[in-house]
């Protein structure tokens, strides 16, 4: 398994590979083969200038530096390393030889107290290292420790027979946010009331289609005669119909003619005012200006915000006194929102935890579900063969 984060800074990305090599008690050396190769192609796919770390356990031990080892060897295992070198042990170096890594757990010594086994045997001496997290050597600076953490011991209950490998790396960076996935350009809308009602229209728009569909460069396959077809359609549409007219937004309660032109008037003159303060900053008239012209904006606010609770209460009681309790409640939902259809149908349930539901999707999935655990219930009192 790999995931690749990008980074913003000096490095472009960091990428983590996690891995599972067959033990040694495995007999089928081209099993091994198959698993290291693959392995290999996966790490070299990945450029050489992003962060690498390669989290595995070998299932294999490395032993000590053999003295008289060439620099290759040095630069792929530190001066820490421990037990009996193993066959896995020998593929793990020849894998990290190869793709020009090092194996951070062996470049750091075990403070005093610390342990640097990451497998737990049935005995003391069945303590081995097997766990390994791998970086490229030109990277391995960036480490500053590698640190395991032990199981808790017996009669603790411990979650897996391996220990815990932690890693503190310096990245010149921080994880940069997810980028906008690139979709095609949406198409032009067209005004659907105006096709639909001029049939002039729609004759030339056929006359276009038909005359290009003529035309003997044309897809063979199915996908590409559905993409050419569709593209010819749209385009004749949008070249006879033009869109649709624009929708002006609704005002609300509060934004009446009279609040709205006091709101623009008092807006202007705070905003005359400040162009003021800026050409005579110590003008102390101007300051005294921009003060009134900031106390009356809120003045007017105040005011409209007055007048749409005064509408507001005013309607909920006409409501109430003529007894419509359809257009009552369609006033209350609209207050949050809810306009058209939905102040007309859309209602809020609760989940199974007592969660409010307000996305519509959700509320039928609580509504098929509710239904199909009702429908499939066996009933105490009816009779199973009825």
């Amino acid at each position: 398994m790999s995931m690749r984060f990008e980074l913003d800074g000096r490095c472009d990305a960091v990428n983590f590979v996690v891995a599972y090599a067959p033990t040694d008690c495995t007999k089928d050396a081209k099993q091994k083969g198959i698993f290291w190769r693959k392995l290999e192609d996966l790490v070299e796919q990945i450029p050489a200038k992003e962060c690498l770390f390669v989290l595995i356990d070998a299932n294999g031990r490395t032993g000590g530096r053999i003295e008289g080892c060439g620099d290759d060897e040095c630069r792929v295992l530190g001066a820490y390393g421990r037990d009996v070198r193993s066959d896995n042990g020998k593929r793990l170096l020849s894998f990290a030889t190869s793709c020009k890594l090092a194996l951070t757990n062996t470049f750091f010594s075990t403070r005093k107290g610390g342990i640097s086994h990451t497998y737990n045997g049935t005995s003391p001496n069945d303590r081995k290292r097997i766990d390994y997290i791998l970086t490229r050597q030109v990277h391995r600076p960036r480490v500053h420790n590698v640190t395991v953490v032990p199981q808790p011991p017996p009669p603790a209950k411990a979650d897996s027979d391996h220990n815990i490998v932690y890693i503190k790396v310096r990245l010149s960076g921080h994880f940069s946010s997810n980028r906008r996935l690139l979709k095609p350009p949406k198409r032009r809308e067209f005004d659907r009331q105006l096709f639909l009602s001029d049939g002039e229209r729609r004759h030339r728009i056929v006359d276009k289609v038909v005359s290009t569909l003529n035309q003997p460069t044309q897809p063979r396959n199915t996908s590409g005669m559905v993409e050419f077809f569709t593209t010819t359609v749209m385009n004749a549409v949008e070249k006879e119909v033009p869109p649709p007219p624009r929708r002006h937004r609704r005002n609300g309660w509060c934004e009446t003619p009279e609040t709205l032109a006091a709101f623009k008037v008092a807006w202007t003159a705070r905003d005359d005012a400040r162009q003021l303060l800026r050409v005579y900053p110590r003008d102390s008239t101007a300051w005294k200006k921009l003060r009134s012209a900031c106390a009356n904006l809120q003045e007017v606010v105040a005011a409209g915000v007055n007048a749409y609770f005064e509408e507001y209460l005013a309607e909920t009681e006409r409501f109430l006194a003529s007894s419509d309790q359809r257009g009552f409640y369609k006033h209350l939902k609209s207050t949050i929102g809810l306009q058209g259809t939905k102040a007309r149908s859309e209602q809020f349930i609760m989940d199974e935890d007592g969660t409010l539901l307000r996305d519509q999707t959700r509320i039928r999935e609580r509504w098929a579900g509710h239904y199909h655990k009702l429908l499939n219930t066996k009933s105490l009192k009816l009779d199973p063969t009825i």
